[in-house]
């Protein structure tokens, strides 16, 4: 998205010069929703893995009795 980005960019009069009215706004448009997606992207990496470790975080401790019962053969 990024390279695809940078090429649009550099070349946007180039590329939009057989391009109709609608043309031109449908890439003008993309180019500003892969801006935004990009600056998500940052913003997930910095802030995702401290959201996903706070979730996984222990907040409650508690102590549960095991029972065990084993059970054998009365041939043995």
């Amino acid at each position: 998205m990024r390279e695809e980005l940078a090429k649009n960019e550099g070349e946007f009069e180039q590329l939009t010069l057989e391009f109709g009215v609608e043309e031109k706004r449908q890439l003008e448009s993309d180019m500003r929703s892969w801006r935004v997606r990009l600056d998500q992207f940052n913003h997930d990496l910095e802030h995702e893995p401290q959201r996903i470790r706070a979730f996984y975080e222990v907040r409650a401790k508690r102590i549960e009795p095991v029972g065990l019962v084993y059970l054998w053969p009365e041939t043995n």
